[in-house]
């Protein structure tokens, strides 16, 4: 019987919700079973370091048992499943962590209803191929500061005082946040001059909030739109991605604090004068859960005890004033439980039979050792829970081809939120980018709230 001990390394951004860089160590026959292995997984997933560190790059961080060669992609892509879609993510506290000590998933297993000495083999069975293809791990978003495009460019047509004639200029300043943990935060603010001033105009403010994959990078879609209809735009790489400080990503939890560490700078920014929103994915319960907190006052015991569950520092930190107009939530999860469900039931309309308890085993041992060495609490993660405190105007982006969240979630988010909503439907799956007339609808829906016709 072959024996696998799986440890992590989060190092970079996942394919639905992490990132994960697997170590694996491998209690072989021979090494001649470990280059089948890893060429095996070689061949699948195209990784390219070594022969170890190709079997170490597949997305596995399950259950992890028996790499047998015929069941061997089987059990990868069900580890896979549900490292995924249990939004399986870090917040800095360790760089290793084990998921399965010895005899602790039979135990689990055994517990829960199932049969303590069943094999993967047999709990798995055969001919499962590339269900989960779109989980995969993409390298961490990184790139040149020189890809955010020319620091100064003009803006035609807009003018930013109506007493003068000449173009706008929009100028990008680059500049660092520290958030409470003391990571670096990278950010870029595109602010509106007119052309021979020192001084930026007073403008309103659009946040754009990248996805897990993503960085300030993805701002670029709905800048210059955003510029063109007078709002600044300010971009930041969440820590664990992008250029900023931090290996992990926590699907929303530590990008809340992200989010809210360039609010308290935004506060001392007399160039701002409004904010708006516009949040895609991990972005959401960031977007969420920041305009939720600024409502405290109206939350009944119900609503109060939500917020409590929420991190110290934006319950107890600086009171923020400058208010958040209205938000753009696209492809918006109302809940991890709820991505971890759709995503067994794609499994399932594709042909692969998950045994219940083996999903119990699966989901409760990867949250819970989540937890425990990250302390972020994977079942918090619900933007579901906080919409009811969320009166700014909102616009729901929900894709038609979205194997990650469904449109029912959109739905359900815009049924529960308490202030004016609409929904966008749009072409293409979770992290494409929109088409030029979605996010020009996106950013005609903010301008409108900002200026309100009489």
């Amino acid at each position: 019987m072959l024996n696998v001990e799986i440890k992590i390394a989060v190092t970079s951004v996942s394919a639905l919700l992490t990132t994960v860089q697997l170590f694996v160590l491998v209690r072989l026959d021979s090494v001649e079973q470990l280059s089948c292995t890893a060429g095996v997984l070689t061949k699948r997933y195209s990784p390219t370091q070594s022969k170890l560190n190709q079997l170490a790059d597949t997305f596995i961080c399950g259950d992890g048992k028996d790499p047998v060669h015929d069941v061997r992609s089987n059990i990868l892509d069900f580890c896979r499943f549900f490292s995924t879609s249990s939004l399986f993510m870090g917040n800095g506290v360790s760089s290793e962590m084990q998921i399965f000590a010895d005899g602790e998933m039979e135990a689990e297993l055994k517990r829960l209803g199932g049969t303590g000495d069943a094999s993967v083999k047999e709990l798995l069975g055969n001919g499962y191929h590339d269900v989960v293809k779109a989980v995969i791990r993409p390298k961490r978003a990184l790139y040149d500061l020189s890809e955010l495009g020319p620091e100064c460019f003009q803006i035609a047509g807009l003018s930013v005082d109506s007493t003068e004639d000449d173009e706008t200029q929009a100028r990008r300043k680059d500049f660092d946040v520290y958030n409470e943990r003391g990571l670096r935060v990278c950010c870029s603010h595109w602010q509106l001059f007119l052309k021979d001033s020192i001084t930026p105009a007073k403008t309103p403010c659009l946040i754009y909030l990248h996805s897990n994959i993503g960085s300030r990078l993805d701002a670029l879609r709905v800048r210059d739109l955003a510029l063109k209809r007078g709002f600044s735009v300010l971009a930041f790489d969440c820590c664990g991605s992008g250029l900023s400080d931090g290996v992990y990503v926590t699907m929303g939890w530590n990008e809340a604090l992200d989010l809210f560490s360039v609010l308290q700078t935004l506060e001392n920014d007399e160039s701002v004068s409004d904010i708006c929103l516009y949040a895609h994915s991990m972005g959401v319960f960031p977007a969420v859960t920041n305009v939720a907190i600024r409502a405290a006052g109206a939350a009944d015991k119900k609503m109060q005890a939500r917020l409590n569950t929420l991190p110290h520092v934006m319950r107890t930190g600086q009171r923020l004033h400058k208010p958040i107009r209205a938000i753009v939530l696209d492809s918006a999860y109302a809940s991890v439980r709820e991505v971890n469900e759709g995503l067994l039931r794609e499994m399932q309309m594709e042909g692969f039979s998950v045994p219940k308890a083996v999903t119990k085993v699966a989901v409760a041992a990867i949250n819970k050792s989540v937890k425990k060495r990250t302390e972020v609490d994977l079942e918090l993660l619900s933007p579901g829970d906080f919409v009811e405190l969320c009166y700014a105007p909102a616009l729901f982006v929900a894709a038609n081809s979205d194997r990650y969240v469904s449109k029912e979630q959109s739905n359900d988010l815009a049924v529960k939120y308490s202030g004016p909503t609409e929904i966008l439907r749009v072409e293409g799956e979770h992290y494409d980018a929109r088409d030029a007339t979605a996010y020009s609808k996106a950013i005609d829906f903010l301008y409108a709230v900002i200026n309100p016709r009489l």
